[in-house]
């Protein structure tokens, strides 16, 4: 008979199979994946869909897109309604009207709205009110009846159709005016210009089928007067001297009077 400790190393002791890396699958053992490998797949980011853009920008002349203003009765400004492109999504038609005055007459068109950019890259530009065909810069009709609910006032709309393929407008921040508009403000207080359907269809659309847009509006406040413009370093610069000079001349005649009152004083 073996002594106890050569019968404890005689015995053959199976090794367990490590479970941090073994799996038992459909009786066999596989690789089972590193729990840190495992969280970083969970996590790899995925890509937000966008969508493009319709937007208002209420001053052209200024970069990046404006969407509030404040401005005078009496005084006139510019108005673009541009398509943001986002990089992937494809359209082939395009229909929209811009309605304005949600509370009231507050602005109105001090020229005809014009047909934008969007007009040389259609095969198709329609002017929906005046049912007639139209190139970038063309005049657009003007609505007689309220082209939404909630607004008193539009252009009638505009409808741009590519026939025949997507447009060229998926590269991220490709960007066309579709309508530039001249207002005016007409009395105190506040209006909306947005971007609506025309006859209830889709903005956008690929094939017949909708187009998910996000939409931008523009806000106008019109006061009496105009703001007061700030003052310029150099302007301010040239009325504290103008001001020292006035009060220095007036020193100056001061003495002058003083003098001939007591010549010998």
């Amino acid at each position: 008979m073996l002594p106890r400790r050569d019968l404890i190393s005689k015995l053959t002791i199976p090794r367990l199979p490590d479970t941090r890396l073994l799996a038992h699958w459909g009786g066999r053992s596989v690789k089972r994946p590193h729990p840190v490998l495992v969280v970083g797949l969970l996590f790899v980011p995925v890509g937000v869909a966008a969508t493009p853009i319709l937007s208002i920008d209420l001053d052209p002349a200024t970069p990046g897109t404006q969407s509030s203003r404040s401005v005078a009765v009496g005084e006139s400004f510019e108005v673009d309604v541009l398509l943001t492109g986002d990089g992937s999504t494809l359209f082939d038609t395009l229909g929209i009207d811009m309605p304005f005055n949600d509370t009231g007459i507050v602005l109105g068109f001090s020229a005809p709205a014009l047909a934008g950019a969007m007009a040389d890259n259609a095969l198709l530009a329609f002017d929906v009110l005046a049912f007639s065909s139209i190139t970038s810069g063309a005049s657009l009709a003007t609505a007689a009846e309220p082209p939404s609910a909630g607004f008193a006032s539009g252009i009638g709309g505009v409808v741009y159709a590519s026939l025949g393929g997507p447009f060229d407008l998926v590269s991220v921040g490709a960007e066309f005016s579709l309508i530039r508009a001249s207002f005016l403000g007409l009395a105190v207080g506040q209006s909306t210009i947005g971007i609506v359907p025309i006859f209830g269809g889709p903005l956008l659309a690929f094939e017949g089928n909708p187009v998910a847009v996000d939409l931008a509006f523009g806000e106008v406040t019109v006061t009496a007067t105009g703001p007061t413009p700030a003052l310029e370093p150099s302007t301010l610069f040239l009325l504290v001297v103008g001001i020292a000079g006035l009060a220095s001349g007036r020193r100056h005649d001061e003495r002058r009077r003083v003098s001939r009152r007591h010549p010998f004083s």
